[in-house]
């Protein structure tokens, strides 16, 4: 009986291992593309991969050697279609961007970021780096997103950038969206959403906000975070709800 368990725990091994043989484990985890016009997500789990495109996710069964990934559709089939495909692919050397291109391509055009967090997706679709500032006191929910106009400060390349969603500096803060689609009786509740890094310093936070103040919308809220508030704890894809002070 007892060799019988040993074979069987043995067998059980060396399958383990003949799969895993065909895939590359760095390539297992969430990837994201830095193409913002079409936001591709890609799960690679050791038995399948998932994409998630225009909120539409296909399941594959996938394989790869050293610098090629074999992959067949197992999910939203279409007859008139291909369903088997091949692509080549390598990554930095940090194992964090990973790079695809099909067979036929001279150069590899589609780039991808690792997601670990939500937080690391949030960054991502920002284009930016922010380090929050860490407030110990009690920090307060900012509430309805609807409300809000958010403002980035935080880095790329190493060089500081001010930006909104719509706009890549602070020259033009187009707000006149937001409040012509707010109702005259929740005005009072539009605010700017401010996500600061923590290593600018505090007198150039202060001449942005001065800039924000000195438009139709007053109210300031300032993103933080402390040890009750880790936004990089949540699942990577979820929505972040933000914690804070007025300012």
């Amino acid at each position: 009986m007892k060799t019988k368990i040993i074979n069987t725990i043995l067998i059980i091994l060396v399958l383990q291992g003949c799969s895993k043989k065909n895939i590359d484990t760095e390539l297992l985890g969430n990837w994201s593309s830095t193409k913002s016009s079409n936001i591709v997500d890609l799960q690679f789990f050791e038995d399948s991969l998932v994409t998630d495109t225009w909120d539409r996710k296909t399941k594959f069964s996938w394989k790869s050697n050293a610098s090629k990934i074999y992959y067949t559709q197992l999910t939203n089939l279409d007859s008139k279609l291909e369903t088997d495909f091949i692509f080549d692919y390598k990554l930095n050397s940090q194992k964090d961007t990973l790079y695809l291109k099909k067979e036929t391509d001279s150069s590899f055009t589609n780039q991808f970021l690792k997601i670990n967090n939500a937080y690391q997706y949030f960054e991502k679709n920002i284009n930016l780096n922010i380090n929050l500032l860490n407030k110990e006191s009690e920090l307060i929910s900012s509430g309805n997103k609807k409300f809000d106009f958010n403002i980035y400060l935080g880095y790329k390349n190493g060089q500081i950038i001010a930006k909104t969603d719509n706009s890549i500096n602070l020259n033009r803060i187009e707000i006149y969206d937001l409040i012509s689609s707010t109702n005259d009786s929740e005005i009072n509740k539009i605010k700017y959403l401010l996500f600061t890094d923590k290593k600018i310093p505090e007198k150039q936070v202060d001449s942005i906000k001065k800039i924000l103040r000195e438009t139709s919308i007053k109210k300031i809220f300032r993103v933080y975070t402390n040890e009750n508030v880790d936004y990089k704890k949540n699942h990577w894809k979820t929505e972040l709800n933000w914690f804070g002070k007025y300012e």
